[in-house]
């Protein structure tokens, strides 16, 4: 009998209607029956990326995995938008829409990845022997993921970065080791969620990052990773470049990427909560705003205020709303504070259900000096701060 194929805006689900029948295991030991169907599948649309082929010519992406993986990340949920190069190998060459991300500067809210790392990279065969790749020099997602990695500690907090590049945009990540069945039912969970994962494995000696973008259960039961692979496939063939023209995503299991070992883990990836918050009626003192080296905490002279909806579909908990000052490179500074005070204005644990609305009232600083600013609407959700919206502006000196 042919399976019964329905896709989603999530990805793919199917189901064969034999191997449903043969797949329902019942179970009574803690009362409640649980129902595991066989030869099914479904697949994320994560966009494809290959980690040397598909990224600029002046770079070598040979241990770009993580960076690589992480673009796929940010292209499937939208944070970075189609941005088209031409890369030239293999021959005849054709265009890359989300490449450039990987090693060339970009912006993403405020924040700039101008950081640029040089890293040279080899891979040694079987028999020991040490091939050269080159050198790979790079801003955008390698700057920052490697930016840590040198001669004496080569992949130097990677893993690490790697979690912060995806919070920058917006992301809530975290990390852990799984054994096989939890490893299992937290990528099943994920994906019938419509969220990828990133696997940190044992596909090569020195460890390999990959998106998960789904799974398949076949008729035996048997648990399978449907895997975008930066690198191609195993086995990889050139260690420097991977395979290319390879059908993506590639299937692997839990034992062919290692991730039984205790070095080697998943990282989960969720879209921000703060994503259901919109800022309204954002204002600040009009311009031309004058340094004033008078001024204090009782003679400010700035104010600004907004007001925040939630326009999800469900409520949100927000631990602590604030209003900033962050310079020009986004950096932070001080927070406005009540009038006539520097008792910065905070309001905590704010819950707002669908539609409805927070006032952060009106609130102050001074400036004794004059320079380039931005007033930053801030959201502090699962502990991690959301930059909600924000106005540049200049202080001149008078």
């Amino acid at each position: 009998m042919e399976p019964v194929m329905k896709r989603n805006k999530k990805g793919t689900f199917k189901i064969s209607l034999v191997s449903l029948i043969i797949g329902l295991i019942l179970t009574s030991l803690t009362g409640v029956v649980h129902i595991v169907v066989a030869g099914t599948s479904k697949i994320l649309p994560v966009p494809y990326i290959h980690q040397t082929y598909d990224t600029p010519d002046d770079f070598v992406g040979s241990w770009a995995c993580a960076p690589t993986c992480a673009v796929m990340i940010l292209a499937y949920y939208g944070k970075v938008p189609k941005d088209p190069i031409w890369v030239s190998y293999p021959s005849p060459g054709h265009y890359s829409d989300y490449g450039k991300y990987i090693s060339k500067e970009y912006t993403y809210d405020g924040h700039t990845f101008s950081h640029e790392h040089a890293q040279y990279t080899y891979w040694v065969d079987s028999d020991g022997n040490t091939h050269g790749c080159g050198w790979a020099t790079g801003k955008g997602a390698w700057g920052y993921i490697w930016k840590d990695s040198s001669s004496s500690c080569e992949a130097c907090g990677v893993l690490t970065n790697l979690l912060e590049y995806l919070r920058i945009h917006d992301l809530i990540v975290s990390y852990n080791h799984y054994d096989e069945n939890s490893a299992r039912d937290l990528v099943q969970q994920e994906i019938d969620n419509g969220r990828p994962l990133i696997g940190r494995t044992r596909l090569t000696s020195g460890g390999h990052y990959v998106v998960i973008v789904g799974y398949e259960i076949d008729a035996y039961g048997n648990f399978w990773y449907k895997v975008n692979d930066p690198f191609g496939e195993k086995p990889y063939g050139s260690g420097c470049w991977g395979k290319y023209n390879v059908h993506q995503p590639v299937t692997y299991s839990y034992s062919e990427m290692g991730l039984g070992d205790s070095t080697r883990g998943l990282v989960t990836v969720k879209s921000s909560t703060a994503e259901q918050l919109t800022v309204y009626d954002f204002w600040r003192k009009d311009d031309p705003i004058y340094a004033d080296p008078s001024s204090s905490c009782s003679n400010q002279n700035f104010d600004a205020q907004y007001k925040v909806r939630n326009d999800g579909s469900e409520s949100i908990t927000i631990e602590r709303l604030a209003l900033a000052i962050h310079d020009s490179n986004n950096n932070h500074l001080w927070d406005l504070c009540i009038q006539n005070t520097c008792n910065p204005r905070y309001y905590d644990n704010v819950s707002l259900e669908p539609g409805e609305t927070h006032w952060f009232e009106r609130s102050f600083c001074y400036f004794q000096e004059g320079g380039n600013f931005k007033v930053v609407a801030k959201a502090k959700i699962d502990g991690v701060w959301y930059h909600l919206s924000s106005m540049d502006f200049e202080v001149k000196e008078q």
